[in-house]
C-alpha cells in the first residue's frame, strides 16, 4: 500500500472529523431534579448528593478527552461522545440521591452533531408528574 501524502492524510482525517459542533448533554428530568441537585443543606440518608452532575462532569472529564481523542481516529467524534454520555449518565445516576429510586434511574443523554440530534438514551425512569410524586411520598410515608 502506498504511503499517503500529507495532504492526503489532511483530508481523511477532515472527511472522518467532518465540520461543525459537537455537543453531548446528560440531564435528569423530574421534577425535583434542579432542587435536589442545587441544595447542598439537604441530607440523603440513602446515598447520593447535591451536585450529582457537576461531580460526576468534573471526576470524568479528562478520562472522556481521552476517550473521545482515541476513538476520533477509529470511529469518528460521535462515537466517543455516545460513549462518554452514557459514562456520565451512569456516574451521575450513582451520585444522584436515592430516597426514592426515581432520581437515581431519571438521568437521559443525548448528542447533538452540527445542531442535529443523533444520538438519546435513557431515562430508565420517565418523568413523573407531581401528583405521581405525591403519591409515592404517600406511601412511602407510611411506612417509615
Amino acid at each position: 500500500m502506498p504511503r499517503k501524502t500529507f495532504a492526503e492524510g489532511v483530508q481523511e482525517l477532515h472527511e472522518l472529523v467532518g465540520l461543525g459542533t459537537l455537543r453531548g448533554r446528560v440531564g435528569f428530568d423530574q421534577i425535583h431534579a434542579h432542587f435536589q441537585h442545587e441544595r447542598g443543606d439537604l441530607k440523603h440518608p440513602h446515598g447520593g448528593q447535591a451536585g450529582y452532575l457537576r461531580t460526576g462532569l468534573m471526576t470524568t472529564y479528562d478520562d472522556a478527552l481521552r476517550h473521545i481523542a482515541r476513538s476520533l481516529l477509529v470511529d469518528g467524534p460521535v462515537e466517543g461522545m455516545k460513549d462518554f454520555v452514557d459514562h456520565l449518565r451512569d456516574v451521575s445516576e450513582k451520585l444522584a440521591p436515592h430516597e426514592d429510586g426515581i432520581l437515581d434511574h431519571s438521568a437521559q443523554g443525548e448528542v447533538f452533531d452540527d445542531g442535529a440530534s443523533v444520538y438519546k438514551s435513557g431515562p430508565d425512569v420517565p418523568r413523573l408528574s407531581e401528583a405521581e410524586l405525591n403519591r409515592i411520598n404517600d406511601v412511602r410515608g407510611r411506612f417509615q
